[in-house]
Formats: structure tokens, sequence, C-alpha cells
């Protein structure tokens, strides 16, 4: 990998309680790559995410986005800056209820980036129109469909020009009849060129959006590399086992889950 990368992750480490959820990982993402977190409920990809967010506290290690470190005593004080850089896009929307499509899209850009309400409406209407939801801007969240929601979600991560988004399993509380149209508008992010880290169950969605794969199991990466490499050819017996759970369960080897995992 060459140049900084886009996120730096070394020797990170979390912890709830006595519960080490996070066991020394590392990872590296270049500048528009496109990583696709896997493996079972419980593995630690929401932790990984939610830590990179800075949404949960490190117990060790360190964390930078393009070079900046954001965790320990050099990040201290960087939270808002990093939530400018790094958008976050969660598994239950999240949006707030009070406020219209366009209040909550326009919310940030004008609390952490400073822009008048008068630009901050303006781009978020350009962005409602440019992703088909226009006509959304002055509803509220619970007039919306499931994916409508977690549509605007994705514009409102959008609206304060991240380097990097993270999607935390975005499309597991969704009818199946809207998966479509969220997994759509991901696409739209990597062809845009940015940076995207997501925790997905969707392997064949991972398949055709990633550039790379990275299994996690027990809080640690467990093996790395291409769709291809992962889903068709994994090495390690740990990935085997999970891949073929997800992809053909009538043909997974028998394992025991990894204590606090289950498969899904």
């Amino acid at each position: 990998m060459s140049g900084v990368a886009a996120v730096s992750i070394r020797n990170l480490s979390q912890a709830y309680g006595e519960n080490l959820t996070l066991k020394n990982v590392s990872l590296e993402v270049a500048p528009h790559e496109v990583i696709a977190l896997i493996g079972p409920s419980g593995c630690g990809k929401s932790t990984l995410l939610r830590t990179i967010n800075l949404l949960e506290d490190s117990l060790a290690g360190e964390i930078l986005v393009h070079g900046e470190p954001v965790t320990g005593e050099a990040g201290r004080g960087g939270r808002d800056r990093v939530r400018r850089r790094v958008g976050m896009v969660f598994q239950q929307f999240n949006l707030f209820p009070h406020l219209t499509v366009l209040q909550n899209i326009t919310l940030a850009p004008r609390k952490l980036g400073g822009l008048s309400k008068a630009d901050a409406d303006a781009k978020a209407r350009a962005l409602l129109t440019r992703f088909g939801l226009a006509e959304k801007a002055d509803e509220y969240p619970d007039r919306l469909s499931g994916g409508q929601q977690q549509r605007v979600a994705i514009l409102r991560a959008l609206a304060t020009e991240p380097e990097v988004i993270l999607l935390d399993e975005v499309t597991s509380a969704l009818d199946p009849e809207t998966v479509g149209e969220v997994l759509a508008l991901i696409r739209e992010l990597r062809d845009l060129g940015l940076t995207l880290i997501l925790a997905t169950h969707e392997l064949q969605f991972a398949r055709t959006i990633a550039d790379r794969i990275v299994f996690l199991s027990a809080g640690e990466i467990v093996e790395q590399g291409t769709p291809a490499q992962i889903l068709d050819h994994p090495e390690h017996p740990r990935t085997r086992q999970f891949v073929a759970s997800m992809i053909h369960p009538e043909r997974a080897p028998s394992a025991v889950p990894t204590p606090k995992e289950t498969i899904g």
C-alpha cells in the first residue's frame, strides 16, 4: 500500500468490563478502498466501527485517519474533527424522530461544519434530488419506509463530505423488498470514490462491492483477502466454516462457534 492510509488501525484492543471484544487488531485501509467486515454476530465488527468513530474507547493501540492520530494523547480533543472526516451509518437508522428529513441531514453540517441554514438546506436538497428522495424533504422519519429511512441516514452521513464512511449492518433491519435500494445507494458511494468500511452479513453483496474482505472471529482478524480468496478459497478453518454456513448451510462442516459468537 503506497501513500498515507485513509484509516490506519494499529494493535487495537477494546473491552467491555472484563470481556475483551477486540484483540490486537491491525488494519490499513487505502484511500478509495472498500473493506467488507464479515464474521459471526459478536465477533467485533460493530465494535471496530464504533471504535474508529470514537463512539467506544479503545483499551490499547491507536487509530489514524489520513495520518492524523485520533486516539490517545495525540488525538485528544479531536472528536468533532474526526466526525467531520468519518461518517457513520447505523443498523437502526438513528434518525431524530422530531426532525424532518431535511433537518436530519442539515444538522451536522450546521453544527460541525459551520454552514449557514441556507447553504446547508441547499446542499441537503441537492443530495435528496440526486438520490431520488427530493419529495421526502419535509416528511418526518415515521412517514418513511425502512429503506427510505436508511437511505436518508446514508445521505446524512454524506452531507458532511466525509473522507471515510462506516456502515454497520445497514440492511439487517430492513424487509427483503427494501434491501436492494440501500445496496444500490452504497454502490453509488463506491463509484464516487469514497473510502468505505462496512460490516455486513450480505456475503454476495460483499463479493460485488468490496476490494477486500476481512473475516473476524472472537475479536481478532483471522483472515483477509480479495472476495474470491475469502469466499471461494478461504485458508483458515474458521473462515471456511463460517463462509460455508452462510452460503451453503447444508454443506457446512460441524463446528462449535467460539464463545460469545453465534453464526448470523
